[in-house]
């Protein structure tokens, strides 16, 4: 009994120092902006422990970053390519270059989206009308704050998040966040916005990971937090 107990201890222990562990990883790699009170560090930090993030297992990373053949065989349009040469052609100087940003983030996101709608809209053609909110979803809501309940007092702001039914009911797994400047490693600045969400989630007992995306057009790092807190990374650099 006595050695089953500081087993459970030691485990416990064990559990708990992985988490402080990761949570202090994860505010490093927020990017947080220099200027940001310590107040607003040290709520990201009270959120994470609350809702106890830890990392994902070896198994559940690989599992969540799968793609399937038929996702690998999307092409994009030709006129895509272009339009993303013109705009490295009219940003060209180091100068100008966190001022293609916002355009070639805009231009992947909305085409992407695009694609989708189309996918959808051939599936649903000899079909019945769907309800209103699957008909229209996917769609994109730009510049959002995702606010906490009043006992988390916290918000956060995203450039992009995708709903796929009501605003209100937090119908949404994926949520973006544009940097400002240039990237030279991975980001995690989505994971406050998606921790909200999930607390949310986890208030009404509704089930769901959701994903999140921070990027300057070059580098992408896709998170995903699942619905048993665990956290995943993938990261993606322009060739």
């Amino acid at each position: 009994m006595r050695f089953a107990m500081r087993h459970h201890i030691s485990k416990k222990y064990k559990t708990e120092k992985i988490e402080v562990e990761f949570i202090n990883q994860s505010m490093d790699r927020l990017n947080l902006p220099t200027n940001r009170d310590e107040l607003a560090r040290q709520a990201f930090v009270h959120i994470f422990r609350g809702l106890k993030l830890s990392p994902s297992s070896d198994a559940e990373e690989k599992q969540v970053w799968m793609v399937d053949q038929e996702s690998m065989s999307v092409q994009m349009p030709e006129h895509f390519e272009q339009l993303m040469t013109d705009i490295d052609i009219g940003f060209f100087n180091e100068d100008s270059n966190s001022s293609s940003i916002r355009p070639k983030v805009n231009w992947v996101l909305l085409q992407v989206s695009a694609i989708v709608r189309r996918r959808r809209d051939q599936l649903y053609a000899d079909s019945p009308l769907p309800s209103r909110h699957i008909r229209e979803a996917p769609y994109w809501h730009f510049k959002t704050t995702i606010t906490g309940s009043d006992d988390l007092a916290l918000k956060a702001s995203v450039d992009y998040v995708l709903w796929y039914g009501a605003r209100g009911d937090w119908d949404t797994n994926l949520v973006v966040v544009r940097s400002s400047s240039l990237l030279d490693e991975e980001s995690w600045a989505a994971l406050p916005s998606m921790s909200i969400v999930y607390a949310a989630r986890k208030a009404r007992k509704y089930k769901g990971g959701i994903y999140g995306v921070c990027t300057d057009g070059h580098i992408w790092t896709f998170l995903h937090l699942s619905d048993r807190g665990r956290v995943s990374f993938y990261l993606w650099t322009e060739a």
